[in-house]
């Protein structure tokens, strides 16, 4: 996608995040993956960000084939003057600056998360035809192992130079 930059964030594939323990909804109820998830794509979003807007758009527009994919959408909101109409459930982070917890350089950040916590996933920025890009990325991530995992991990560190 336009702007990805995995080398520059240090939220990499790989990360465990556990949603409940940082994020929660408006009216304080913890995030969670529903029953039957098979990951959650989370989008951090600006207030007054273009790019953000035309993501939550596009999210929007997908909304059927990425839940085939068995991904859920929920919005971090990068700040309190970010809101979104988008009939995507809204989280904020519970204490601290999102762009310190996500160690975020800026928005839109995108990032896929298992059922297990593990951040298979990440963008920075936004591309028109990453969606559709994402949700054939996804459908190979949740087959990869652990160790291909780590390789990959690596591989977006620089550790591993791409074949």
């Amino acid at each position: 996608p336009d702007g990805l930059t995995p080398h520059e964030i240090p939220l990499q594939p790989g990360d465990k995040i556990a949603l409940g323990e940082f994020l929660s909804s408006e009216s304080g109820k913890k995030a969670r993956l529903p029953a039957g998830s098979k990951g959650v794509l989370a989008i951090l979003f600006g207030a007054d960000c273009e790019p953000s807007r035309r993501l939550i758009q596009a999210a929007q527009e997908a909304k059927a084939d990425l839940a085939s994919a068995g991904l859920e959408v929920a919005l971090i909101a990068a700040s309190s003057q970010a809101k979104s109409s988008s009939g995507f459930p809204q989280f904020r982070v519970a204490s601290g600056d999102p762009f310190e917890v996500f160690l975020s350089p800026g928005t839109p950040l995108m990032f896929s998360i298992d059922p297990d916590g593990i951040v298979r996933q990440v963008w920075f920025g936004f591309d028109p035809a990453g969606l559709a890009q994402l949700k054939k990325e996804w459908a190979e991530s949740v087959k990869i192992d652990g160790k291909a995992l780590a390789e990959e991990r690596a591989r977006y560190q620089g550790i591993i130079k791409p074949n």
